[in-house]
């Protein structure tokens, strides 16, 4: 079974459309649907898209061990990669470079506060 068919199961148990996705991908709705339909394919917008719906993704071992990734986890990982990029290219980095990044990644309750604001909803 497809990633995106194991999501719509997960989508239709908490009554999730992909329209929905909007605020998680900052874009339009009908563009978030767009981008769903054609498939996730990045741990990180998986990552987002179940944090969104309230759910998690976990990494199990063989012996049972359980280890859960978070948006946070995923949001380290982006920086170091971003950082290692500016290594090989023998740029300088910049001081404010891990704050940038960090700024640019929102929570799931700033996505829906944004989400709220833009379609004009108030809860």
């Amino acid at each position: 079974m497809k990633v995106n068919d194991k999501l719509r199961m997960v989508m239709k148990e908490e009554k999730f459309r992909s329209v929905d996705f909007g605020a998680v991908f900052n874009c339009a709705p009908n563009v978030a649907a767009s981008r769903f339909y054609n498939g996730i394919a990045t741990i990180y917008d998986l990552v987002r898209l179940m944090n969104f719906m309230g759910g998690e993704v976990i990494i199990r071992s063989h012996n049972g061990t359980e280890i859960p990734i978070t948006v946070e986890d995923v949001q380290a990982d982006k920086i170091e990669r971003k950082q290692r990029y500016v290594r090989y290219t023998s740029k300088e980095p910049q001081e404010n470079e891990k704050t940038q990044i960090a700024e640019r990644v929102q929570t799931k309750e700033e996505i829906q506060v944004n989400e709220k604001l833009r379609t004009g909803v108030i809860v």
